[in-house]
């Protein structure tokens, strides 16, 4: 009997399947991203590595004194038997720039003023607002 209790079906709350529902979403948005802008489409297992960049990209918080370029200049590891100018590693800035995930980053952004011309603010269908806007490139190129 202990082993029916192994093969019960596991409860999830409204908030873990959303959560779930959105993770799933946004892994096949950046699959799309990745294998339709480009040509020859870039590999499905870059997916992790550019969404991983995102998050990073987008924990940098000037409030709290964040130096935004010890994050950019995290290296994160491509997946196994990939390399990058012989490297298996690459920075969070160059990922960015190399898939082209600028418009997927926020907070590296200094939108503070409400006069920015390079941001423009809209609503999505579901009501979210969203930002575009140029990125400034944080190394020397």
């Amino acid at each position: 009997m202990a082993d029916d209790a192994q093969t019960q079906p596991q409860t999830l709350t409204n908030e873990e399947v959303g959560e779930q529902v959105a993770n799933l979403k946004r892994r096949a948005g950046m699959e799309w991203h990745l294998t339709g802008n480009f040509y020859p489409p870039m590999p499905v297992v870059l997916v992790d590595v550019a969404l991983e960049a995102i998050d990073i990209a987008n924990s940098y918080d000037a409030q709290y004194g964040v130096d935004s370029n010890k994050i950019m200049e995290q290296e994160l590891s491509l997946p196994d038997g990939m390399t990058v100018d012989g490297k298996s590693t690459i920075p969070v800035y160059e990922v960015i720039d190399w898939l082209r995930l600028e418009s997927m980053v926020y907070d590296v952004l200094d939108c503070d003023d409400d006069d920015d011309e390079n941001a423009d603010v809209f609503e999505d269908d579901d009501g979210a607002l969203r930002m575009e806007a140029e990125i400034p490139y944080p190394f020397d190129e």
